[in-house]
Parts: structure tokens; sequence; C-alpha cells
């Protein structure tokens, strides 16, 4: 029988770790708090994945049914910001030339525009990383259905997934040290998947019964290492940033690994109620957040208001669209052939 994790506050606790670096990047108090963009990423695909592999085990798995659950759980709170930005720009008589922003953010495709015109506005700037991971998505499903459906190694399918997450930063450390493409390396499908596979391998690998040690203090080394990696690293630095994004995907897996074992040190200081509560709205927070940023120039006050802004959001955009569909938070570990 498969065995249901259920759901994890602990991961909770590793979503508020990740938001936090993102608004407290965003309000200029450290380097490269971007990070927390990577640690979003492998611990989706950890998610999706173990979501997918569980619908698959029972016998029930739809991708029509996955892709509705998508859309409800991040279309909501995307498109009310889209919304509440257009009728602004209507109102202030600039309408048709915020339309292509819009579209791109409505159309997850703000990543691509970024790439090949120009930047965003910044109250849409943080939409890159929804349309990253839904155009991920658009395949990795029907890659991962296929695979089932043959009698495929589970460690040539874990082994091909981190061999492409390594092409990718290869790739992506090319741009940055010898070409210079900084959007490219920072924003497209070729250049940021490698977090988004990893946490795919990690899930295939516990799957299996394979395990991460992530007992005593490496869960707790890993969290500080991503913290103290965003804190003395610039993210303006081609050098670091090359170095830094492949950190942050490693020690994200850790975490992740720390943050299933009920019993370890940093699975208990994740569920921690700030932490666990912060994830719990990070999503609202991450799509409001630099919108609020535009009502204050005081720091302290951007920062409380981000928070509410993703709590009235999280309590009455997402949450309705939410009730009644199966929890993404809740991965079964599914028994693989070899």
């Amino acid at each position: 029988m498969p065995l249901r994790l259920g759901h994890v506050r602990a991961l909770d606790g590793v979503r508020g770790i990740a938001i936090a670096l993102i608004v407290v990047f965003h309000l200029g108090w450290i380097h490269a708090g971007f990070v927390g963009v990577d640690v979003f990423f492998v611990l989706s695909g950890f998610l999706i994945t173990t979501l997918l592999l569980e619908e698959r085990a029972s016998g029930r798995l739809s991708l029509r049914r996955f892709y509705a659950r998508r859309a409800r759980r991040l279309l909501p709170a995307a498109f009310a910001l889209v919304v509440v930005l257009g009728l602004l720009a209507a109102m202030a008589g600039v309408l048709s030339t915020w339309a292509p922003y819009l579209a791109a953010s409505v159309f997850y495709s703000a990543n691509l525009y970024q790439v090949f015109w120009h930047q965003l506005p910044g109250p849409l700037l943080q939409l890159w990383s929804l349309a990253q991971e839904e155009q991920f998505y658009f395949v990795w499903p029907l890659v991962l259905v296929w695979w089932l459906r043959r009698p495929r190694s589970t460690r040539t399918a874990v082994l091909t997934l981190l061999v492409l997450a390594a092409a990718v930063m290869a790739w992506r450390a090319f741009l940055l040290l010898h070409v210079g493409e900084t959007e490219h390396a920072s924003l497209s499908p070729d250049t940021r998947s490698d977090g988004l596979l990893v946490g795919c391998a990690l899930a295939l690998a516990r799957a299996r019964g394979w395990r991460l040690p992530a007992s005593g203090i490496i869960g707790p080394a890993a969290l500080a290492a991503t913290v103290a990696g965003a804190i003395v690293l610039h993210s303006t630095n081609p050098v670091e940033a090359s170095l830094l994004i492949p950190f942050a995907v490693a020690s994200s897996a850790y975490m992740i690994s720390a943050a299933l074992e009920e019993r370890s040190l940093l699975a208990r200081l994740l569920r921690s109620a700030p932490l666990a509560s912060l994830g719990v709205i990070s999503y609202s927070i991450y799509v409001w957040h630099l919108a609020v940023f535009m009502l204050t120039s005081d720091q302290v006050l951007k920062l409380v208001l981000a928070i509410a802004a993703g709590a009235v959001s999280y309590r009455f955009i997402e949450q309705p669209f939410r009730r009644g569909r199966v929890r993404e938070e809740m991965p079964v570990a599914v028994p693989l052939e070899a």
C-alpha cells in the first residue's frame, strides 16, 4: 500500500522561507533573495510529480483534471492582479501601452516577453516565474504519463532528469559568463528549469524508496547555507549568479527531504507557526507584493502591506476557488518498479 504523507506542515515552512527571501530581496535588504524562487521551483516539481504518481497509482490520473486544478490554484489571484492593474491603467489613460504587458501576464508568457522584448512594469515582474512553471507543466505531465505506461527504470528516469538539470545549469552559466545575456539566462525555460527538474527527480526517487540524508544537522545546514548565500552573494555578479542558483537548487532538495522527516530538527523548525502560516499565504504574497510596494516608500509599511494583501487575497480570492479540489499538498509516496 502507498504511504500517505498527508499535509506536511513543514513544507509550508519551506514556502515561508522562500517567500521571505523574495520579499526582503525586493525591499533591497539582501543581495540575492531571488533564490527563493528556486526553492519554490524545487518544491513545486516535487509536489506536482508526487501528486501525479499518487493519482496514477490509484488509477484516477486525469490530465484534464490536473490542468483544471492548476488553473483553479493559480489563475484567480494572478487574474485579479491583472484586472486591478488594467483598471488603473485605463483610469490613467495608458491602457493601450499596458495591454501587451497584461496580455503576456494572463497567457503565462511574461518570462518570454521579457526575454524577447523588454522588461515588464514593476507590479508584473514577479509573474515571470508563474509563466516558467506553467510552460514546464504543459510538457512534464505528458512525459511522465508516457514514461509510466512503459516498463522503464526509475533509476534511468531520475538520472535523466538530473543530467538535464545539469545541462540547464551549464547552459545558463555559459550565457552569463561568456555571452552576457542576463535576461535569457535568468528568465527563459531553457535556463531556469533546473529547479523543477530536480524537484521531479526527488519525487521519483522518494517514490522508489530512496532518500537523501537529511537527519541531524544536515537540514538546518542546508537552510542556513541558502539564507547565507542569498545575503552574501550578488545577483548582479555573473560569476556569483552562475554559482548561486545550482547551490540554491541543491540545498532546497535537502531542505525538502529534511522537512519530510517528521522528527528531524529542521522539520520541527519549519512547522513553527510563523513560518508555516507565512507559507500558507505565500502564493498570494508573491503575486501582490510588488504592486502594494508602490503604495508607500516606507520599507516596514511595504512589508506589512505585502503580508496583509497576501492574507486578504488568500481568504477572499484563492480559497473560494480551491474548495472541493484535491489538495496538491497531500503527496503520496508511490512504490515504482525498479
